[in-house]
């Protein structure tokens, strides 16, 4: 899912917790910052660890894919502020009864890299897990529309 973002980004978010609020500064995600982001995922899930983020890897992961997904849309010097927003976890089946705790992880592409901005324990359902979402800004939109536009002709 994709969508336009008319709000301006912050520097840092309040992160929900369980146990109550932690305030975070953006963490470049880099191999140099693995330990301070699992410690920081560490905290947000208590002990929970079956249906959430817990591993650098996974956060690592995450990035890429928000990566690749908008070297489709865009042009490299266009990445700069977006969002990607993902929830851990998988759909479980129906006959699951009762809730899991999952990790919502926030994302934001900078000038050359992702930064971490926002980490939240969430409580999912049967289809809680697993959503991400691409956030564009408005410039970036209209970016993507004139590289999709590149593509095809129109027949008149």
């Amino acid at each position: 899912m994709i969508y336009l973002s008319q709000e301006k980004q912050t520097a840092w978010t309040q992160g929900q917790r369980r146990k109550g609020e932690i305030k975070m500064t953006k963490i470049k995600i880099s191999k140099k910052n693995a330990e301070k982001i699992e410690n920081l995922l560490n905290e947000i899930n208590g002990r929970a660890t079956a249906h959430t983020y817990t591993g650098y890897t996974q956060i690592e992961n995450m990035a890429n894919a928000a990566e690749k997904k908008l070297s489709e849309l865009l042009l490299k010097k266009d990445f700069q502020g977006a969002t990607w927003s993902e929830t851990s976890g998988d759909k479980v089946a129906n006959c699951y009864k009762g809730s899991r705790i999952a990790t919502n992880v926030k994302l934001q592409r900078g000038s050359s890299a992702w930064f971490l901005v926002s980490v939240s324990g969430r409580t999912v359902w049967n289809e809680g897990g697993g959503e991400s979402c691409l956030t564009l800004t408005a410039e970036q939109d209209a970016a993507a529309i004139i590289e999709l536009r590149k593509q095809y002709t129109v027949k008149l």
